[in-house]
């Protein structure tokens, strides 16, 4: 049975009553609202011009991400969408592209409302950010949705919405798909909705925890990092045998009468520790990817668990410094950029030991 954690049943959101929610609103927030005599007094050739031209405004926002877009999972598959909403949240109209994707996007903004309007508060110019299918936005967490508030004189007014499929934010498998996960925490990280963009601007403190600044990373960090490591590598010696066990024959540890709770939580405190100590450098997005591309890289090339460990820290190394070089050149996210890296090396190790052979052979 899964275990409760206290505090997660806030990050979780449900349909609402508008006017409980409009109620809940800080005073600072004023709302638009519209009497029902003017609802009434609305004819019906006014109210299809007013349909019809937002739906030319969801359908101009397609063309403009499907322009701009490098991705097939935009260009080719419309795996995205786009809403506008009112002030509460409530969808007026959304996009035709893949449709399922905006069935929640009225659930994040509900979230929003009830737990960011106070703190760290709404306002003309933000933008949010949000992955969590729990909160709302999306159907798994590679679906990211990116939503911002709409003000007229002063008042909120509407909301609009985009979002994508991205095609892999870290996770121990692929494309963040893992039909062994046990837990949401095996896939790429579900992140509740947080302001990336505050009166127009970038949140750059924001941006280095999604995606990292290794530049920004101080002495005490890289003195917190050479601990960490050291604190891994002694547990691993010590715990070698027991450590392997568990992890490819959990029943014979079981059987040999192994403390197998203990060893999980030993291993499960490991990885959180790398995890804490890499958060500045690569950013909490991309952490997981970086846990398990070198593992799996090496297990490419070997089969011998040792020398598999030992490979895979030197492909994690490999990958930071190369790129590091790529950040600081190109001036892009530092995380970003040795994530990509060490994506590149696991795709060219597989292709020269998996795909090479089949080739030759077929010639």
């Amino acid at each position: 049975m899964t275990m409760f954690i206290p505090g997660s049943e806030i990050f979780s959101s449900r349909p609402i009553d508008p006017e409980e929610l409009r109620r809940s609103l800080p005073t600072r927030l004023e709302t638009h609202t519209v009497r029902s005599e003017k609802v009434d007094e609305l004819d019906p050739l006014t109210y299809e011009v007013v349909r019809h031209r937002l739906w030319s405004v969801t359908d101009e926002m397609g063309e403009a991400l499907k322009r701009m877009s490098g991705s097939p999972i935009v260009t080719d598959a419309n795996d995205f969408d786009f809403a506008i909403c009112d002030e509460l949240g409530q969808e007026v109209q959304v996009g035709l592209y893949n449709t399922m994707l905006v069935g929640a996007v009225d659930l994040a903004i509900y979230w929003t409302l009830r737990h960011r309007a106070a703190n760290p508060g709404i306002a003309e110019g933000d933008m949010f950010l949000c992955n969590d299918p729990w909160v709302g936005g999306g159907l798994h967490q590679n679906d990211v949705i990116v939503y911002q508030p709409v003000f007229h004189d002063g008042k909120l007014f509407a909301w609009t919405s985009a979002i994508a499929h991205q095609p892999d934010l870290g996770g121990v498998g692929l494309g963040s798909f893992s039909p062994a996960a046990t837990d949401v925490f095996s896939e790429s990280l579900p992140t509740p909705p947080v302001k990336v963009v505050r009166d127009g601007q970038l949140q750059r403190d924001v941006a280095d925890l999604l995606f990292g600044q290794i530049l920004a990373v101080s002495q005490s960090d890289l003195y917190l990092a050479a601990g960490t490591t050291a604190v891994a590598v002694v547990t691993t010696v010590l715990l070698n045998k027991e450590l392997s066990l568990i992890g490819f024959d959990r029943d014979m540890a079981l059987a040999m009468r192994y403390p197998v709770f203990l060893l999980d939580l030993v291993l499960l405190g490991l990885i959180t520790l790398a995890i804490v100590v890499s958060l500045q450098a690569i950013g909490n997005i991309l952490v997981l990817a970086m846990l398990v591309t070198p593992a799996a890289t090496a297990r490419l090339l070997t089969q011998r668990l040792a020398t598999m460990q030992l490979l895979s820290a030197a492909l994690g190394v490999a990958a930071g410094v190369i790129g590091l070089y790529i950040s600081f050149w190109w001036n892009v996210a530092s995380g970003g950029a040795v994530v990509l890296t060490t994506t590149a090396i696991f795709f060219a190790v597989f292709a020269a030991v998996e795909l090479g052979p089949r080739m030759r052979q077929r010639a």
